[in-house]
């Protein structure tokens, strides 16, 4: 493994080694190190959908500072299920862990002193979170499997689970009376809205690489149906070219069985605190610059041929 490591040191990325001190010992002495705006930890055996960085980041690109965001988590292994996360509540936050695998600031994580020791024996993202909630900063959801929780005996979660009333206590006696204390502070500051003006402005570089596009705008379509669906699924499979689809929410389980190499799936209002869409819509076209499909359009890839009707 040591050797493994090695071979991803390279210019731009840093591998830390140092004597094995469990995990919150290492994930705070990494984000110390770190010199991003944001962090996301990542368990190895766990993974992301390929959009999950993008559109946590348009999300907290158009949220006040005291926002943190995540996602719904796909279960897989021993369980398989969708966790569905919620947006935070102070006081609730105490009692169930509704709060996914977030992406944060790094300056939210120094002010409330990173990952507490004394979760040692799990729960330290739970943790970490109810801290954050404590402290006036506000937990979001987008409401999209996009984590990818790998569940197997023997794991430290798995060991986690069977000391929950444990450090369930633990969690309770270190933020309980300061968010039942603040709760009426921490509410005002959960129903306080703000316009964010520049949105763009960490996201305005054009990195994507590769052939230009194709953008499918199904979100603003007058209708849409399963047979519309399954057919532009063909044409993506047949073709060579990268795809970006906009829908609107009531399709998302028809996507959950779908996922291709060359395919993005948005929901626009998904990705903006008060669910705005323009700040999307801006944002592909600064990132992308896609080619949009018209409707009625007659796509062909090689001896594949479908018509678009005037969605």
């Amino acid at each position: 493994r040591i050797a493994a490591l090695q071979k991803l040191q390279r210019p731009g990325f840093t591998v830390i080694q140092q004597p094995n001190q469990g995990v919150i010992a290492a994930r705070n002495h990494a984000i110390a190190r770190a010199r991003g705006r944001y962090i996301f930890p990542l368990d190895a055996d766990d993974t992301i959908a390929k959009t999950f960085l993008e559109k946590c980041l348009l999300f907290l690109e158009n949220s006040p500072d005291n926002y943190f965001v995540y996602t719904w988590t796909n279960s897989v292994g021993v369980d398989e299920f969708i966790w569905k996360t919620r947006d935070s509540h102070p006081e609730l936050a105490l009692k169930e862990n509704r709060m996914g695998y977030a992406l944060f600031r790094k300056t939210a994580f120094v002010e409330v002193g990173g990952y507490n020791p004394v979760m040692a024996e799990g729960y330290e993202d739970w943790e970490l979170s109810v801290n954050l909630v404590a402290h006036g900063y506000i937990g979001r959801v987008i409401r999209e499997p996009l984590y990818n929780y790998y569940v197997k005996p023997g794991a430290r979660n798995y060991h986690a689970g069977k000391k929950d009333q444990i450090l369930k206590a633990k969690i309770e006696a270190l933020h309980g009376e300061t968010i039942r204390s603040r709760k009426k502070r921490l509410w005002q500051a959960a129903c306080c809205s703000r316009r964010i003006n520049h949105s763009l402005v960490n996201l305005g570089v054009r990195d994507w690489v590769g052939k230009e596009p194709v953008l499918f705008d199904l979100y603003h379509a007058s209708r849409v149906s399963p047979v519309l669906l399954k057919d532009l699924l063909l044409w993506v499979e047949n073709s060579p070219e990268p795809v970006l689809l906009t829908l609107t929410r009531r399709w998302q389980k028809f996507f959950l069985q779908h996922n291709l190499d060359n395919l993005w799936v948005y929901y626009p209002e998904e990705y903006h605190p008060a669910g705005e869409i323009q700040p999307f819509y801006d944002y592909l076209q600064l990132r992308y610059k896609p080619l949009n499909i018209t409707p009625g359009a007659i796509l062909k890839c090689g001896d594949f041929t479908t018509h678009f009707p005037n969605y």
